[in-house]
């Protein structure tokens, strides 16, 4: 949840994406070309794995804000498309939501990833992760005649289409609770956008994690065990 927290090179995030992917492939029967049939690929498949930086964040985690209590272990999915990191050109309140909103283009939902430092400030200038999701679905404007090209907005039959329509801006987002913000990362100014999709409607996005009955006794079994990785 610190520096490097996408990174491939945690071992946690390798070993959970690729058990997640061997779950989807041997048990799920997903064949690339077949019922996977994406067009180049996406690499995020197998190690896009991230835990937020609870310890540093001045906001409720996502979790708590899904509903569960905050000492509940959760996880949470999302179907990611494409990963954009930006640094805002300011570094107040006002420059760092600016900075999310013009790096968003067009998605069915968006996750922003919000390091420490940016969290903080965005706190102790009074924004809640509420108040920024509202003004960015409330701010962030296309014109009329691109939101019909993507299905945002339905057109009126019996209004012709005209090159006024561009003059005409309607939100590009029809729902704030269709992005997330949520803290992790280290020091430094980059803050990521994660744009893709979500679970089908109806369905959960967040599970809670049942430990095993026996956890207690597991831990105390194994915790002098010292893991290969780190003795290089």
């Amino acid at each position: 949840n610190g520096s490097g927290a996408f990174s491939p090179g945690n071992f946690a995030n390798a070993t959970i994406g690729r058990a997640l992917g061997l779950f989807v492939k041997n048990i799920g029967g997903v064949r690339k070309g077949i019922e996977d049939m994406g067009v180049m690929g996406n690499p995020m498949k197998y190690t896009m794995v991230i835990a937020e930086n609870e310890e540093e964040s001045l906001w409720e985690p996502l979790h708590v804000e899904l509903g569960y209590k905050k000492e509940d272990s959760t996880i949470c999915l999302s179907f990611p498309q494409s990963f954009l990191q930006h640094v805002p050109a300011q570094t107040d309140a006002a420059g760092i939501i600016k900075s999310i909103m013009n790096n968003m283009p067009r998605a069915m939902r968006y996750t922003t990833v919000i390091n420490p430092a940016y969290a903080k400030t965005l706190a102790r200038e009074g924004f809640s992760k509420e108040k920024i999701k509202r003004y960015i679905a409330e701010n962030k404007l296309v014109p009329a005649s691109q939101a019909m090209r993507a299905n945002l907005v339905i057109p009126d039959p019996e209004k012709p289409k005209t090159a006024q329509d561009d003059s005409v801006m309607v939100p590009a987002i029809s729902d704030y609770r269709f992005i997330r913000l949520i803290v992790a990362g280290g020091p430094g100014a980059f803050i990521a956008n994660i744009l893709g999709g979500g679970p089908t409607p109806g369905q959960k996005e967040i599970q809670k994690i049942e430990l095993p009955r026996n956890w207690d006794a597991l831990v105390s079994r194994y915790k002098n065990v010292v893991p290969t990785y780190a003795k290089y």
